[in-house]
């Protein structure tokens, strides 16, 4: 009928106890020394069955050492609970402990070593029951096989004053498989093999709340939850998640589990409750303390087939560097960002295999770094909502595409934090670069009449099938200057002020490895400007400007350079299957050659002043298959000319209020089968 009871338990001083009892009442102990349960005539060392099954073991001195199992095996209503408690003295754990109807509190005033010395398991087996350990003035330190289980889905919470050293916990995958993890220094993985698949943590929702670190840059904490939250709070303590499957980043709410008391009796216990740790009752998202890294990696265990999604649902933060990575091959194994990703001061890789997906509230800021997004597999794109913001201070961003994939912009916004504030472009100089690039895919502006991309130089590489921009929705850019390869697809851009196409210098941003840190990855200096379909490049405000050699300028399609101010081209500009149209509200100045070939059309120059062909300046349209019309008209200056050749296709030269002159002495001027002159 029992071993004590809750009102009078069994008042002990002895080193060693077993105990056996399978019909009614529990087994209720106050020790006043240090224990050690053992096996030398029974196995389990205690075995509480019948109607209660309760298990109340408290040493009021001394450390329990449980060196051979301890259950219970009452199954029911309000029965079996397990509570082993020292209150001055640690808690070693070497042996199972399981309960097949109640709650299990593993309680120390000190440390809880599980399995560190023989593996061992604490379970809580029927549906909805918690387990925990707490380590009120020490650590809780666990081996590589050894940890807790709740097999039908219930809490399991670790609450430790110190370190904690992780071994497996899993506490199901349904609504009520919650793991709480807290701790006043670090969270680690008890496996020291950084390469491992070993999961530390399985449930349906997972918070860790750790003072220090929580995995390290060698040896991430290793996950297969449905949701986690996580914190870490001491300055240079990093934030090391692998999820083997997909996760959601969101909010998890306080754990509340089932404490049992010396009557084993249990009542509900919050995390925050009795413990001096500011945890906090809800944590949200990912949050690394300032100077320490975050390294988020989803998919990194789950098999072929397998769809492993990754969800940003709340945001992350640290101020270091940060890693968002997807690293399963699956085509539905995409990475969605719906809330904000703020570095700080630090670097930004968001990585996947397949599509990326930003919302409105997606935002990637850093102050002080880069950022660098990159799909790898076919097909996959990276979206961003047209409310999506990509910022830094003066930082390059580059986001690349694989192989097909679409790059659909919100705003790239690579400006200094004081020229964003004023509005002002006055250090346009000083802001960062922006890269784009996709083979075979495009890269199309935000469906936002606004600016898609701040930058000093805009670097663009759309090759093969790919596109820049649409004619109904332009690239809208504010860039000093300008160089690209695009498909067949063609070029659609509006720069907002001056553009120049020319070279854009390399540009290095920093890819923020597993281990958290930056290495400076560049890519590589760019020249000229050119299209395999149509190209048509407009100012809203400024001047249009292409560099000598570096601004060479090529289309397979219908070209149109429209100027608001002056337009200046130093290099050469070539079309082979459309027409050309070079418009400038002011001033046209040329000192290269024009040319088309194959089936390109006519040539036209228009300017709202002067145009003048500078030495070396020609215009070519003789080498086309039906060689084009050539038109030049200054609607209130003059014409000045070098060479003309139109085969026999006739000229135009039209100089409303100015004159018509001959640049280039004795040389040639104007060749064609007919042509009007017209001042």
């Amino acid at each position: 009928t029992g071993t004590g009871t809750a009102s009078a338990p069994l008042r002990t001083s002895v080193a060693k106890l077993e105990s056996l009892n399978s019909t009614s009442g529990g087994l209720f102990v106050r020790e006043a020394t240090a224990l050690e349960i053992t096996g030398s005539n029974l196995t389990p060392g205690i075995n509480v069955g019948g109607s209660s099954g309760t298990i109340s073991l408290v040493l009021t001195t001394g450390n329990l050492t449980i060196s051979e199992a301890i259950q219970s095996t009452a199954t029911g209503t309000n029965v079996g609970n397990v509570l082993l408690q020292t209150e001055a003295g640690a808690l070693s754990v070497q042996a199972n402990v399981s309960s097949s109807g109640g709650n299990l509190s593993l309680l120390s005033s000190l440390g809880i070593d599980l399995g560190t010395v023989t593996a061992a398991q604490v379970t809580a087996t029927a549906a909805g029951k918690s387990a925990e350990l707490v380590a009120a003035a020490g650590n809780v330190t666990m081996s590589t096989s050894s940890g807790m289980v709740a097999s039908n889905s219930g809490g399991l919470r670790v609450m430790a004053s110190g370190n904690m050293v992780l071994g497996q916990l899993n506490a199901g995958t349904g609504a009520a498989g919650v793991v709480s993890l807290n701790a006043g220094g670090s969270i680690t993985d008890a496996d020291t093999d950084g390469a491992s698949q070993g999961i530390n943590v399985t449930a349906n929702a997972a918070r860790f709340y750790a003072t220090g670190a929580l995995g390290s840059a060698s040896n991430a904490i290793e996950i297969s939850v449905g949701t986690v939250a996580a914190k870490t709070v001491n300055a240079s303590s990093g934030l090391f998640l692998d999820e083997y499957n997909g996760l959601t980043v969101d909010s998890v709410a306080g754990l509340t589990v089932n404490r049992v008391d010396a009557l084993g009796a249990s009542a509900s216990s919050l995390d925050v409750a009795g413990f001096a740790l500011n945890e906090e009752v809800a944590l949200a998202g990912l949050n690394a303390a300032s100077g320490g890294a975050l390294v988020l990696r989803s998919g990194t265990g789950a098999g072929v087939g397998v769809t492993s999604t990754l969800v940003v649902s709340s945001a992350i933060t640290a101020n270091g560097n940060i890693l968002v990575e997807n690293a399963h091959t699956d085509t539905a194994s995409t990475l969605t960002v719906n809330a904000a990703i703020n570095a700080g001061t630090g670097k930004v890789s968001v990585l996947s295999k397949n599509d990326q997906i930003y919302g409105a509230s997606g935002d990637i800021t850093t102050t002080g770094g880069t950022i660098d997004i990159q799909t790898t597999l076919a097909l996959a794109d990276v979206t961003m909502d047209a409310g999506t913001v990509f910022e830094t201070n003066s930082g390059a961003i580059r986001v690349a595409a694989s192989s097909t994939g679409t790059l659909t912009l919100g705003l790239l916004d690579a400006r200094s934090s004081t020229d964003r504030g004023t509005g002002l472009t006055s250090g346009q100089s000083g802001w960062g670069s922006v890269s784009l690039s996709t083979v075979g895919g495009s890269i199309l502006g935000s469906s936002n009449a606004s600016v898609d991309v701040y930058a000093k130089q805009l670097k663009l590489s759309a090759s093969t099938a790919g596109a820049v921009g649409a004619s109904n929705n332009h690239l809208a850019t504010e860039v000093t200057t300008l160089s690209g390869n695009v498909g067949t697809g063609g070029m659609f851009l509006t720069d907002a002020t001056s553009i120049t196409v020319g070279s854009t210098a390399s540009l290095t941003y920093s890819r923020v490895g597993s281990d958290g840190v930056g290495v400076s990855t560049t890519v590589a200096t760019q020249d000229d400007l050119l299209s395999a379909g149509k190209l048509v490049l407009k100012t809203t405000t400024g001047n249009i400007t292409t560099s000598v050699n570096t601004g060479d300028i090529s289309a397979a399609g219908h070209l149109l350079l429209d100027s608001a101010g002056s337009l200046t081209l130093d290099s050469t500009l070539s079309n082979s299957a459309g027409h050309t149209s070079l418009v400038a509200a002011t001033s046209l100045t040329h000192s290269a050659s024009i040319s088309t070939s194959a089936s390109a059309g006519s040539v036209e120059l228009i300017a709202g002043t002067f145009i003048s062909q500078n030495s070396g300046a020609s215009i070519n349209t003789s080498a086309a298959t039906t060689p084009g019309n050539v038109v030049l008209y200054a609607t209130t200056g003059n014409i000045t000319l070098q060479s003309i050749n139109a085969g026999s296709g006739s000229v135009l030269v039209k100089a409303d209020g100015g004159n018509i002159a001959d640049g280039n002495a004795a040389t040639l001027n104007i060749t064609g089968s007919g042509l009007i002159l017209s001042t």
